[in-house]
C-alpha cells in the first residue's frame, strides 16, 4: 500500500498488523461480533468464566438470570393474596389487581368530617347579605340537617312563584382548605307529608329545585362572588350538575348569572351526592361524585386566599306545591381527602 500523506483519505484496502488505532480520531464501523478476538465474547450460561475483560452474550445473560429467579419468586396471582417481600408479581397480575382495586368507579373511599352534621356550624345566608332567609335545623335523630326549602327564616311559607337563592353557610379559614358535604333530598307534599321519591305516592308535581354546594369568595354574600355546583331537579327526573356563578353586581347570592352543565350522569333524585370544595393557593377546585366513587373535577377557578364562606345554596324556580327538602348527611373540613381525579 502506498504512503498516504497526513490529512488525506486512503480508500484502498490494507492489511494492518500490530497497529494501534486511536479511537478518539478514528471510527470503526460495521464491526461484526465474529471480528472480535476469540474469548472476548462470553457465551457461558453459568457465568463461571466471567471476567472484567469479557462481554457476555445476551443469550447468556437471559439464561443466567432465569436460573437465579426461583420459581417461587415470580407470582401469578391477580388478587396478590400470596404477595410477600421476597417475590415479584407478573405484569399480568399487576394489571389485574390495579383494575380490580384502583380503577374508575370501583375505588371506594371514605372521608371523616370534623363532626356529625350540626346546624350550629351554620348561619342563615340572610345574616350575611342574602335577601331571603331559610328555616333549618337538626333532625330529630341529630345525624343530619334539614333545610326547609319552602319556608323563610320565620317558618312562613314563601309565596308561590317567588324565585330566590337561599341557603346556609359557614366560614372558611384563610389559605388552603378542603370542605366536603353529602346532600340528599326528600319529597314532601304541601301538607308536609313525606312522599316516596319513586313517585308511587305522588300527588302534584314538586317545585323545580337547583341545589348543591357553594363557595363565596368573601363574607359579604351580597357583594362577593359565589361559585357553586348545583343539581337541577324538575319533578322526579334525573338531574344534571351545573356550575352556577354570580361574579358582578349586587345581591349576588340571590340568583346565578351564568351556568354550564358539566355532569349529566343520570343521577336520580334518590341518589345522594358528595361535593368537595378545595382551595390551594388561589386555585379553587369543585368536585362531585356518588359516594364511594372518585370525585370528578368539574371546574378550577382563580379566587382570593381570604376568609370566605362555604355551604349549601338552592333556588326554587317555581312556586311551592309539593317540594324537596334538602338533607345534609355528612359535612366538614377534612385533611384526609379522597383520591381526587
Amino acid at each position: 500500500m502506498a504512503f498516504t500523506p497526513a490529512g488525506s483519505t486512503n480508500t484502498g484496502v490494507a492489511a494492518l498488523t500490530n497497529k494501534t488505532i486511536d479511537g478518539d480520531d478514528n471510527t470503526v464501523q460495521d464491526l461484526p461480533i465474529t471480528a472480535l478476538k476469540a474469548g472476548v465474547v462470553l457465551d457461558d450460561d453459568t457465568m463461571a468464566t466471567a471476567s472484567a475483560t469479557t462481554i457476555p452474550s445476551s443469550e447468556s445473560v437471559k439464561a443466567y438470570a432465569d436460573t437465579k429467579l426461583a420459581a417461587s419468586a415470580l407470582i401469578d396471582d391477580d388478587t396478590m393474596a400470596t404477595a410477600t417481600a421476597a417475590n415479584v408479581p407478573s405484569a399480568e397480575s399487576v394489571v389485574a389487581y390495579v383494575a380490580a382495586n384502583a380503577g374508575g368507579d370501583s375505588v371506594a373511599y371514605d372521608w371523616t368530617p370534623e363532626t356529625l352534621p350540626s346546624a350550629a356550624n351554620f348561619v342563615d345566608a340572610k345574616t350575611l347579605g342574602a335577601t331571603t332567609g331559610v328555616t333549618f335545623g337538626d333532625t330529630a335523630t341529630a345525624n343530619a340537617i334539614r333545610i326547609r326549602t319552602n319556608l323563610d327564616e320565620t317558618a312562613t311559607p314563601i309565596n308561590a312563584g317567588t324565585n330566590r337563592g337561599q341557603g346556609i353557610v359557614r366560614a372558611t379559614p384563610e389559605g388552603d382548605f378542603c370542605w366536603g358535604v353529602r346532600l340528599g333530598v326528600v319529597w314532601y307534599s304541601s301538607a308536609d307529608v313525606k312522599l316516596p321519591l319513586d313517585g308511587s305516592g305522588a300527588g302534584s308535581a314538586p317545585s323545580v329545585l337547583a341545589y348543591g354546594a357553594v363557595f363565596v369568595d368573601g363574607v359579604d354574600l351580597s357583594a362577593n362572588s359565589f361559585y357553586g355546583l348545583h343539581r337541577y331537579h324538575e319533578a322526579l327526573g334525573a338531574g344534571s350538575v351545573y356550575l352556577l356563578t354570580h361574579t358582578a353586581g349586587a345581591n349576588r347570592f340571590d340568583a346565578y348569572t351564568a351556568y354550564d352543565a358539566y355532569v349529566n350522569a343520570g343521577w336520580s333524585a334518590t341518589t345522594a351526592l358528595d361535593y368537595f370544595i378545595k382551595r390551594a393557593g388561589t386555585n379553587l377546585e369543585l368536585y362531585v361524585c356518588v359516594p364511594g366513587q372518585i370525585p370528578l373535577l368539574v371546574q378550577r377557578i382563580t379566587v382570593s386566599t381570604n376568609v370566605g364562606e362555604v355551604g349549601i345554596r338552592y333556588e326554587n324556580v317555581v312556586g311551592e306545591t309539593d317540594y324537596f327538602d334538602i338533607f345534609v348527611l355528612k359535612e366538614g373540613f377534612i385533611d384526609d381527602v379522597p383520591p381526587f381525579a
